[in-house]
């Protein structure tokens, strides 16, 4: 199912476009965006078509942190959320469920969630296109990434004062050549080639009291009765789990079985309801993580095949081209 982003939030895209010497309506055809969202913000469009419309503008801008500049202008509410669950969020943790949720019912594309560590835990966030039936993305994912944990941080500011940055940030891809405007958004703690895209937030921070005053929960009250529900698929909860446990290095289908306290076999018997299976889904994931390492990260051939679990690197590299018909070499 997919998100369905108010017309009014492809503003900000038009504004940056126009800011670089850009026509948007020429961006927004190539997009296949239709010509009245952008001037109609009465309108919808899916979060399909925004994300092409993301990639043609970073493209013809030539601007490798248009998704920074795009992060400044807006925040969650380009979501249409569980507007009465988040008014009632009282920390900035419940808040984080409320997102986590509405992702995993209303799209297949995004994944977020948050992974316990002490003194705290990492918010992280993935691009996924498994699910998604009949597309392929053309476009680089860190952008999107790095969009994403922007506008989370643009969220949290707002609550905890504008100086505020995360006490970390990870990316899995490389360090880009200049590296002060994500520092400017993440603080100086930002690291690359991780084994996840996160930023870390303290107990102390998470569990921030949120006021009646939050901008986001003004927004959230004034839109308490638009109240949008959805049952999370088992098979998008199960490549959420296995998203969250395959950093920690437990990626059995036991190790997913007890996270959601089920038996295996009813597990597999939920998946293939839904056409779905344990192995179909991680295979999909480490193929989707394995070709992201392969192409926007500096780690060794061997080191992303550790980091993803597999026995050796051989088996690895035998994954990979029955997959894609290409050896790992002729991905770098």
């Amino acid at each position: 199912m997919l998100v369905y982003i108010p017309s009014s939030s492809l503003r900000g895209i038009k504004r940056l476009l126009e800011n670089h010497g850009l026509d948007p309506r020429i961006v927004a055809a190539d997009a296949g965006l239709p010509m009245e969202a952008l001037y109609n913000e009465t309108l919808y469009v899916d979060s399909l078509t925004y994300i092409k419309l993301f990639h043609e503008a970073t493209v013809r801008t030539g601007n490798r942190f248009f998704s920074l500049l795009l992060a400044e202008q807006q925040g969650w509410d380009v979501l249409q959320l569980h507007w009465q669950r988040m008014a009632e969020a009282r920390t900035l943790f419940e808040a984080f469920a409320v997102i986590q949720d509405y992702l995993e019912c209303h799209t297949q594309v995004i994944s977020a969630f948050n992974v316990e560590e002490e003194g705290g835990f990492y918010h992280c966030y993935d691009i996924r296109w498994s699910l998604v039936e009949d597309f392929s993305p053309t476009f680089e994912d860190v952008f999107l990434l790095e969009y994403g944990l922007a506008v989370t941080c643009k969220e949290i500011r707002d609550l905890l004062g504008q100086d505020w940055r995360p006490r970390y940030a990870q990316f899995m891809h490389k360090a880009p050549p200049d590296t002060a405007p994500l520092e400017k958004v993440f603080g100086s703690s930002v690291y690359f080639n991780q084994d996840r895209n996160a930023i870390f937030l303290t107990h102390e921070e998470c569990n921030t009291p949120i006021p009646e005053d939050w901008p986001l929960r003004q927004k959230c009250l004034k839109n308490a009765q638009q109240e949008y529900k959805a049952e999370i698929p088992v098979a998008v909860r199960v490549d959420r789990a296995i998203r969250h446990l395959i950093s920690q290095g437990r990626c059995q289908i036991e190790d997913v079985a007890a996270y959601f306290d089920t038996p295996v076999r009813t597990l597999q018997h939920q998946l293939k309801k839904e056409g779905s299976s344990y192995q179909k889904l991680l295979d999909a994931i480490r193929l989707e993580l394995a070709t992201l390492y392969l192409e926007h990260s500096s780690l060794s051939v061997t080191a992303i095949a550790e980091r993803l679990h597999f026995a050796e690197t051989s088996v690895f590299s035998r994954f990979i081209k029955a997959k894609t018909q290409r050896p790992p070499s002729d991905w770098r």
